[in-house]
């Protein structure tokens, strides 16, 4: 490579004045300058990676669910210590297509996890291995406080507010509380939007959203594969 040197004026306080630099200072800013854009170039592509995962995976997470759980069994939990109760409300779902069972009480807290709707008698309900009776709405808003995506239908033999009292026909307006969740159901995103929403005006922090929202997911997810 001929060698060649560069003509500056360099301004010393008493004119311009010409002086000769090395060629390896005109070098200097091609040099620079290509390690500038090369480093662009590489943060961009990292930047439209992340974009592409984050945005495969939403689209994902969007499109699994929707119009899918039409032909999923949705899994109902009946708890009842009376017996004839227990029994009528079993005659209620049996046949509609419904995964469902029935229970006295509950062995373990954990057992709610594969239902999405509990139907419960708030008086006399509680866990088997605990000594304390008669404590079910504690029971229940344990329940809702870790499922928070769960529907409970609380029952009983004494009015109160948010309860379906057991008059003559009770089973009737349980079936429609059933029905109207199944419904909401069908739009899993939006039921979730819904629930999230709650929960933020209840004053629930974002992580404890999240985690609502892992359980969710996974609990759709395991429904659609069985």
């Amino acid at each position: 490579m001929s060698r060649f040197k560069i003509a500056v004026q360099l301004d010393l306080g008493g004119g311009l004045v010409a002086a000769i630099l090395p060629p390896i200072v005109g070098q200097i800013p091609l040099y620079f300058f290509g390690k500038f854009w090369l480093l662009v170039v590489l943060i961009s592509a990292w930047i439209s990676m992340v974009f592409f995962f984050w945005r495969a995976n939403e689209r994902r997470e969007k499109k699994l669910p929707e119009g899918l759980l039409s032909n999923v069994k949705i899994p109902i939990l009946i708890i009842d210590d009376d017996q004839n109760h227990l029994y009528l409300m079993k005659g209620v779902f049996e046949g509609l297509g419904y995964d469902l069972a029935v229970s006295r009480n509950l062995d373990d807290i954990r057992l709610v996890e594969s239902f999405a709707i509990i139907v419960s008698d708030i008086m006399n309900v509680s866990l088997s291995s605990s000594p304390i009776n008669n404590h079910s709405e504690e029971l229940l808003a344990e329940i809702e406080r870790k499922f928070p995506y769960k529907r409970i239908i609380r029952v009983s033999t004494k009015p109160g507010s948010g309860i379906i009292l057991k008059d003559s026909g009770y089973e009737k307006k349980v079936k429609q509380e059933v029905d109207n969740f199944v419904k909401e159901m069908m739009a899993p995103r939006k039921y979730w939007d819904a629930i999230s929403s709650g929960l933020r005006s209840r004053g629930i922090e974002e992580k404890a959203i999240d985690e609502a929202k892992k359980g969710f997911v996974s609990f759709l997810k395991t429904k659609l594969e069985q």
